[in-house]
Formats: C-alpha cells, sequence, structure tokens
C-alpha cells in the first residue's frame, strides 16, 4: 500500500559544512524521485554528534518503525556516516536487523545500486572509514586544545571561579583569529586562599563559610576535583557538557571522571 512512499534521515553538525541538513533534504528528494518514490516524512537531527545515539529525529525514526500507522516502507540516508560515526557502538546493524524486522528498505545516496553481496561489502567499508575519521578528527581536536592550553589560551566552556575570560586577537598563518585567554578577577584571591587552605587539609564547606563564599556543596566538591586534577585547563567544566540544541548543561556529575 504505502510501497512508494519513504522517509529520509538527515543529520549534521557544526563542523560539516559542506553537508547541511537542507543539502541533504536536496539530495534526498532528488534521489527518491528517480527511484520513483515519495517523500512523506522527514526526521532531522540538525548539529548533533553522530557519535551518539541519544538523537531526537533519531528516536522519533526508531519509533515510526514498530508502528503501525508509519505509512511508508522505504528509509532514504545521504551517506553510512548520517546514521553514526562510531562502529564500535554497531548501530548500523542493529539498525539494520530493525528495518529487516519490518520489511523496510534502507538506501544509502553514495552509495551505487548494486548486488547484495557488493552492496554490503561498501557500506561495512565506509561505516568502518566513518569510524576511523571520526576518531581522527577527535585526535587532530585533542591535540589543537592541548597546543592552545600550551600557549595560554582558554579551550573552551565557563571561566573558572576568580577568572573571567579576556578576547584577544592572533595572527595564525597570515589570518587574524580570535583567541581567549584567562586573568584574575576580584574573586582570584578568594579562590587562591580557598585552594591553599583545602591543600592544607581544612574541610571545603568550612573555608567557603569563612570566605562568604555561596556556593553548593557540589560546587566545592567540583572544584577539589578539576583544581586538584588540573591538566592544562582541559577538565575545566568537564563534568557539565552542553545539552544538544540547548542553552544550560546536563550536569550529569561524574560523567568525565576518572
Amino acid at each position: 500500500m504505502f510501497d512508494k512512499n519513504t522517509a529520509i534521515y538527515c543529520r549534521s553538525t557544526k563542523n560539516e559544512h559542506g553537508c547541511s541538513i537542507a543539502h541533504q533534504i536536496k539530495e534526498l528528494e532528488e534521489y527518491a524521485e528517480q527511484k520513483g518514490l515519495t517523500v512523506v516524512r522527514q526526521y532531522i537531527d540538525d548539529t548533533i554528534s553522530g557519535l551518539s545515539a541519544d538523537r531526537p529525529g533519531l528516536s522519533a525514526l526508531l519509533q515510526d518503525i514498530q508502528s503501525p500507522n508509519r505509512n511508508w516502507e522505504h528509509i532514504l540516508i545521504y551517506d553510512t556516516s548520517r546514521l553514526s560515526r562510531d562502529n564500535q557502538m554497531h548501530f548500523q546493524t542493529l539498525f539494520k536487523i530493525e528495518c529487516d524486522r519490518y520489511d523496510i528498505t534502507i538506501s544509502y545516496k553514495t552509495i551505487p545500486d548494486s548486488d547484495p553481496i557488493t552492496e554490503r561489502l561498501i557500506t561495512t567499508m565506509l561505516q568502518a572509514t566513518d569510524a576511523w575519521f571520526s576518531m581522527l578528527s577527535g585526535k587532530k581536536g585533542r591535540e589543537a586544545m592541548i597546543a592552545n592550553a600550551l600557549e595560554g589560551y582558554w579551550v573552551g566552556g565557563r571561566a573558572p571561579f576568580g577568572y573571567d575570560l579576556q578576547e584577544i586577537q592572533v595572527n595564525k598563518l597570515g589570518k587574524t583569529v580570535t583567541k581567549k585567554r584567562l586573568i584574575l578577577n576580584k574573586d582570584a584571591k578568594k579562590m587562591g586562599e580557598f585552594l591553599s587552605r583545602l591543600a592544607m587539609g581544612e574541610k571545603g564547606a568550612v573555608i567557603a563559610g569563612d570566605l562568604n563564599l555561596n556556593v553548593s556543596r557540589g560546587t566545592i566538591n567540583g572544584w577539589k576535583w578539576q583544581a586538584l586534577t588540573y591538566a592544562g585547563c582541559l577538565v575545566w567544566n568537564k563534568t557539565n557538557p552542553r545539552e544538544a540544541n540547548k542553552k544550560g548543561y546536563k550536569g550529569k556529575k561524574g560523567k568525565y571522571r576518572p
């Protein structure tokens, strides 16, 4: 009944300028027309990493795959990395199994039509390449952050208590770029005393009370961990990653702690 209807799934991240949501939709609508299909549903995850399966658009897609009210029998995706960039999660395989279970056909725009054996080989190779590219990008990103920290620049997140962020213009390969560095503010002296007394064995809550620091016990514990395991300011605020497409922080305590 719905064998000519298809859904499309699109995902982009903020760093993928050549693969925007608009570009993917356009390409997939043309691809659907070539295959004689009609796009009846779009599932979109804008500026969300492919390393996580926790995505609103993907979650809706998975729910609709199992829904008796689903009015499509095909799913078109631009390339394998849109679905996931981490093959160690085995998510692509599980997704394929789920689609097969409900007789849904998956097609990738960038994989040419071929026999099932060859198509499986190409898909597996591309998925492995996606994971390799993701790990390589992460490695380069960490190296860049470390280089920034070693040069005295801030690498992201909120400034620690006792500091403000100051923007400065620097020359990088002939271009002017904006970087940030930490500068002491009016609370720096209090923070210095807090950490000095903490190192001498005093309790954080007692010190905070003496210094009139109106903060929670959780904040104090965060200061202790961040100060005592400081790694070129790369660990600061890592316990509170941002919610995707939302303001504020998840605040999942301990997620990034060793």
